[in-house]
């Protein structure tokens, strides 16, 4: 029940490029599931790990990471997908500094983005626990 809230909740607070952007970044290259079910899982992944952390900033920190692109060519497979989604790399260089490097630019405007998506499932989360919404599906 708690996951299909937070994900119907991801579409009143975040925007659809938004959406689009996080679902590439986990979409394998050969993947064939929908968006729904990719961000369902992702969804899934993070608040099965929430009891496990003291400090949700560390998971969404070590989710986000763990789910960064680190291959120069699936970096550059995400960005190519959307003209726009070079807004998240300048968000990342707002809010890290800019790189000499603009694989790592990239990387972390991916990073960025990702952390936003699981700090966003944590606190749905824990506002739907403390509302006692937290069954799961």
């Amino acid at each position: 029940m708690a996951i299909e809230k937070i994900y119907d909740k991801l579409f009143k607070e975040f925007e659809l490029y938004e959406i689009k952007f996080i679902t590439d970044c986990l979409r394998g290259d050969e993947d064939n599931r929908t968006n729904k079910e990719i961000l369902i899982e992702a969804i899934k992944d993070i608040v099965s790990e929430i009891e496990n952390y003291d400090d949700t900033d560390d998971l969404a920190h070590e989710w986000a990471d763990s789910n960064t692109e680190i291959y120069t060519t699936e970096v550059f497979r995400i960005y190519s997908k959307n003209a726009y989604y070079s807004v998240f790399a300048d968000d990342a260089r707002q809010e890290f500094g800019t790189d000499d490097d603009i694989v790592k630019d990239l990387q972390a405007g991916i990073y960025l983005a990702l952390r936003r998506f699981a700090e966003f499932v944590i606190n749905t989360y824990q506002e739907l626990k403390e509302e006692g919404e937290d069954e799961d599906e």
